[in-house]
């Protein structure tokens, strides 16, 4: 199985989106996130795919969003924290993680080639109160 971690920063009103630089997925926006190692909790993983990709430093604070996929070949569970940047730098040039790095209002999302799902994502941040903290959240390993 498969573990995914994406993180929600979202500042005055505005979220931190990268840009895609993956072949399925170039050019589209989406939260800084992907794919957690194999030596790391979802927690690590979020916090080093959002230094890779958006070039800051993130604090997690909740979890706002457990997504579970069954396909044919592949199952794939994806875990959206809500984080605070640490600082205020981000990365300005692109690289094999990204291409860029910007701030969006909610209104700005629907102008943008979006990654499936990020608005819908959004919207439930948006929405929901009351997250689980992520001290309080755990996955159990057999």
């Amino acid at each position: 199985m498969r573990l995914k971690s994406f993180v929600l920063i979202e500042k005055e009103n505005r979220y931190l989106l990268i840009q895609e630089s993956s072949e399925k997925w170039r050019g589209t926006w989406y939260l800084p996130g992907g794919s957690v190692k194999s030596d790391e909790t979802p927690e690590m993983g979020a916090i080093r795919e959002v230094k890779e990709e958006a070039g800051c430093d993130v604090e997690l604070q909740s979890v706002f969003f457990v997504k579970y996929h069954s396909g044919f070949f592949n199952k794939k569970v994806t875990v959206y924290y809500c984080g605070k940047m640490i600082g205020e730098k981000i990365k300005t040039e692109p690289d094999n993680e990204s291409l860029a790095v910007q701030w969006f209002t909610y209104e700005e999302l629907d102008r943008m080639p979006l990654r499936k799902n990020l608005k819908e994502l959004i919207t439930i941040y948006r929405n929901h109160t009351g997250f689980t903290a992520v001290k309080d959240f755990r996955i159990i390993e057999d």
